[in-house]
Formats: structure tokens, C-alpha cells, sequence
């Protein structure tokens, strides 16, 4: 594997790692100021408004907010939601410990 392709590896699961926090940010502020709207979550929690609502629409995806005409608000779902959001937010963190782990293995063979 080229040293481009590890950069672009890292890169792609960096990316990945900053919009689940963007999402969990703007559901924390949902939940924290409901009914909100588009505008005043992007002034609240420093996003552009299009990335807010894309945001938006993840979270309704996922059934943790809908719209309202008054703005976004949780779901009755969101308190159940979050514990298996968390554990598996948990898993992941704890998956990629292990794999440094063995890229820690691995380069000490090498060297």
C-alpha cells in the first residue's frame, strides 16, 4: 500500500469521524433548544446553514428528529435511540484502538 493511499485511507475516516460529531452537535442542540430552525441552529452551533440541513435530514433519516413549522424537535425514539448510538460509537472507537495496536505490531516487526 503507497504512502497516498494511507493519507487518503485516514482522510476518508477523518471525514467520516468530523460529520457524525457535525450530526451529534446539531442533535444535541435540537434536543437541548426544540422547536428549533435551520438559521438559528447554524448561529447556535457555528455551522454553515447547509451543512446543518444536511444534518437535519440525517437525523430525520435515522428517526431522532422530525420537522415541525416551528423547527426541528426530537422523537419519542431519540432517548432510545441514543444509548445504541453511543455503544456502537463506543465499538467503533474501541475497533480502531485495536488496529493501531496492530500497525504498532506490525511496524516493530518491520523495523
Amino acid at each position: 500500500m503507497a504512502l497516498q493511499d494511507k493519507n487518503e485511507l485516514v482522510g476518508t475516516l477523518t471525514d467520516e469521524v468530523a460529520l457524525m460529531e457535525r450530526h451529534i452537535k446539531v442533535l444535541d442542540a435540537v434536543i437541548q433548544t426544540q422547536p428549533i430552525g435551520v438559521i438559528r441552529l447554524a448561529r447556535e452551533t457555528g455551522l454553515k446553514d447547509h451543512e446543518v440541513r444536511y444534518s437535519l435530514r440525517m437525523l430525520e433519516r435515522e428517526g431522532l428528529i422530525r420537522p415541525t413549522s416551528e423547527g426541528a424537535i426530537s422523537t419519542k425514539s431519540t432517548k432510545r435511540i441514543l444509548p445504541q448510538l453511543r455503544g456502537s460509537l463506543a465499538e467503533l472507537g474501541n475497533r480502531l484502538i485495536v488496529a493501531a495496536h496492530e500497525i504498532e505490531e506490525e511496524t516493530r516487526r518491520v523495523s
